[in-house]
């Protein structure tokens, strides 16, 4: 029974954001706040992506600015 148990417990630590995903899912299904759920993750994608590209910039910026020399 305890290995049962541990078997359960390894499948639970794999999957747990597609349980927490379901029932976020479930609860905008039913309370139809599909649409602020849809802005939200929408928001949140076009800010990582806005952070990347930022951060790919500055990066750029300092790099073409470093003057390379011949020792």
């Amino acid at each position: 029974m305890e290995q049962f148990f541990e078997v359960v417990m390894i499948y639970l630590e794999e999957t747990w954001p597609m349980f927490v995903l379901i029932i976020i899912g479930y609860f905008a299904w039913e309370y139809h706040l599909v649409i602020e759920l849809l802005a939200l993750i929408g928001t949140s994608l076009l800010g990582w992506v806005t952070w990347k590209m930022w951060i790919h910039y500055i990066q750029q910026d300092f790099i073409s600015g470093i003057d390379f020399v011949l020792l």
